[in-house]
Protein backbone atom coordinates (compact mmCIF):
# COMPACT_ATOMS: atom_id res chain seq x y z
CA UNK A 1 0.00 0.00 0.00
CA UNK A 2 1.43 3.59 -0.95
CA UNK A 3 1.40 6.65 1.48
CA UNK A 4 -2.03 8.69 -0.40
CA UNK A 5 -3.91 11.41 1.44
CA UNK A 6 -7.17 9.76 0.59
CA UNK A 7 -8.77 6.56 2.42
CA UNK A 8 -7.50 3.25 0.98
CA UNK A 9 -10.08 0.48 0.73
CA UNK A 10 -8.87 -2.83 2.11
CA UNK A 11 -10.81 -6.17 3.18
CA UNK A 12 -9.08 -8.05 6.49
CA UNK A 13 -10.35 -11.54 8.11
CA UNK A 14 -13.13 -11.35 10.46
CA UNK A 15 -11.55 -14.23 12.01
CA UNK A 16 -8.04 -14.65 11.79
CA UNK A 17 -5.15 -11.86 13.14
CA UNK A 18 -4.53 -9.51 9.89
CA UNK A 19 -0.84 -7.76 9.84
CA UNK A 20 0.40 -4.37 8.79
CA UNK A 21 3.99 -3.63 8.03
CA UNK A 22 5.82 -0.51 7.87
CA UNK A 23 8.53 -0.66 5.87
CA UNK A 24 9.61 2.67 6.28
CA UNK A 25 9.82 2.85 10.14
CA UNK A 26 8.22 2.01 13.27
CA UNK A 27 4.59 2.43 14.09
CA UNK A 28 4.20 4.91 16.51
CA UNK A 29 0.15 4.95 17.11
CA UNK A 30 -3.12 3.23 15.36
CA UNK A 31 -6.70 5.20 15.68
CA UNK A 32 -9.82 3.25 15.48
CA UNK A 33 -13.21 2.75 17.39
CA UNK A 34 -12.32 0.39 20.19
CA UNK A 35 -16.56 -0.41 21.22
CA UNK A 36 -16.80 -2.34 17.69
CA UNK A 37 -15.07 -5.29 19.32
CA UNK A 38 -11.54 -4.89 17.84
CA UNK A 39 -7.80 -5.87 19.58
CA UNK A 40 -4.50 -4.74 18.50
CA UNK A 41 -1.08 -5.01 19.00
CA UNK A 42 1.62 -2.58 18.03
CA UNK A 43 5.34 -4.42 18.01
CA UNK A 44 8.42 -2.35 15.95
CA UNK A 45 7.13 -2.23 12.57
CA UNK A 46 4.41 -4.31 13.06
CA UNK A 47 0.49 -4.35 13.74
CA UNK A 48 -1.78 -7.10 14.71
CA UNK A 49 -5.70 -6.58 14.41
CA UNK A 50 -7.97 -9.33 15.32
CA UNK A 51 -12.08 -8.51 15.41
CA UNK A 52 -13.25 -9.74 18.42
CA UNK A 53 -15.63 -12.57 17.89
CA UNK A 54 -19.36 -12.90 19.55
CA UNK A 55 -20.21 -15.70 21.39
CA UNK A 56 -23.84 -16.21 22.17
CA UNK A 57 -25.33 -18.93 24.68
CA UNK A 58 -28.23 -20.32 24.48
CA UNK A 59 -30.13 -23.16 26.08
CA UNK A 60 -32.65 -25.38 23.49
CA UNK A 61 -35.90 -25.86 24.93
CA UNK A 62 -37.29 -29.93 24.66
CA UNK A 63 -40.11 -30.57 23.06
CA UNK A 64 -40.87 -33.48 24.96
CA UNK A 65 -40.89 -35.92 21.96
CA UNK A 66 -39.33 -39.20 22.54
CA UNK A 67 -36.07 -38.86 20.07
CA UNK A 68 -34.90 -35.39 21.49
CA UNK A 69 -31.95 -35.40 23.70
CA UNK A 70 -30.82 -32.09 23.86
CA UNK A 71 -32.36 -32.14 27.47
CA UNK A 72 -31.52 -28.32 28.46
CA UNK A 73 -27.74 -28.82 27.92
CA UNK A 74 -26.17 -24.55 27.46
CA UNK A 75 -24.42 -24.16 24.06
CA UNK A 76 -22.62 -21.69 22.48
CA UNK A 77 -22.37 -19.92 19.17
CA UNK A 78 -19.47 -17.95 17.98
CA UNK A 79 -20.08 -15.18 15.20
CA UNK A 80 -17.43 -13.32 13.35
CA UNK A 81 -18.69 -10.01 12.83
CA UNK A 82 -18.90 -8.17 9.11
CA UNK A 83 -17.74 -4.84 10.08
CA UNK A 84 -17.22 -1.77 8.11
CA UNK A 85 -14.85 1.02 9.72
CA UNK A 86 -12.42 3.64 9.43
CA UNK A 87 -8.84 3.47 10.69
CA UNK A 88 -5.63 5.36 11.27
CA UNK A 89 -2.29 3.93 11.23
CA UNK A 90 0.75 6.32 12.09
CA UNK A 91 3.90 4.71 10.04
CA UNK A 92 7.10 6.46 9.89
CA UNK A 93 5.79 9.86 10.82
CA UNK A 94 2.87 10.00 7.91
CA UNK A 95 -0.75 8.51 8.58
CA UNK A 96 -2.15 5.87 6.57
CA UNK A 97 -6.47 6.12 6.54
CA UNK A 98 -8.02 3.41 5.68
CA UNK A 99 -11.69 2.30 5.07
CA UNK A 100 -11.79 -0.94 6.72
CA UNK A 101 -13.99 -3.68 5.46
CA UNK A 102 -13.82 -6.69 7.89
CA UNK A 103 -15.44 -10.07 6.33
CA UNK A 104 -14.86 -13.92 5.85
CA UNK A 105 -11.71 -13.81 4.24
CA UNK A 106 -8.52 -15.03 5.07
CA UNK A 107 -6.21 -13.41 6.65
CA UNK A 108 -3.99 -10.38 4.97
CA UNK A 109 -0.70 -8.62 5.19
CA UNK A 110 -0.56 -5.12 3.79
CA UNK A 111 3.02 -3.91 3.70
CA UNK A 112 2.53 0.04 4.19
CA UNK A 113 5.27 2.60 2.39
CA UNK A 114 5.91 5.49 0.86
CA UNK A 115 6.03 6.41 -2.76
CA UNK A 116 9.64 7.63 -4.09
CA UNK A 117 10.99 10.59 -3.36
CA UNK A 118 13.61 11.84 -5.68
CA UNK A 119 17.58 12.66 -3.69
CA UNK A 120 17.91 16.51 -4.44
CA UNK A 121 21.06 16.30 -3.41
CA UNK A 122 22.32 12.47 -4.83
CA UNK A 123 20.89 15.08 -8.15
CA UNK A 124 22.68 18.04 -7.96
CA UNK A 125 25.98 15.80 -7.39
CA UNK A 126 25.46 14.14 -10.36
CA UNK A 127 25.26 17.55 -12.10
CA UNK A 128 28.31 19.23 -10.64
CA UNK A 129 31.50 20.28 -12.69
CA UNK A 130 29.80 19.50 -15.70
CA UNK A 131 29.58 22.03 -18.54
CA UNK A 132 26.13 21.78 -20.28
CA UNK A 133 27.41 19.41 -23.48
CA UNK A 134 28.84 17.12 -20.87
CA UNK A 135 25.61 16.75 -19.54
CA UNK A 136 23.33 15.95 -22.57
CA UNK A 137 26.40 13.74 -23.61
CA UNK A 138 25.71 11.39 -20.54
CA UNK A 139 21.87 11.92 -20.46
CA UNK A 140 21.80 10.73 -24.17
CA UNK A 141 24.29 7.76 -23.25
CA UNK A 142 22.34 6.74 -20.32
Amino acid sequence: MTYTNSYIPIIISNYEVNRFYCSEGEVSEIVLSREKGINFNIRGKNVYLKIIPIEKKFVPQTSGTAGSSLGGKAYSLIKYPELDFTMYIICGGETFMFDVKARKTPARTYILQFPYKEDVEEQQEFFKGKTYENFLTDFLIS
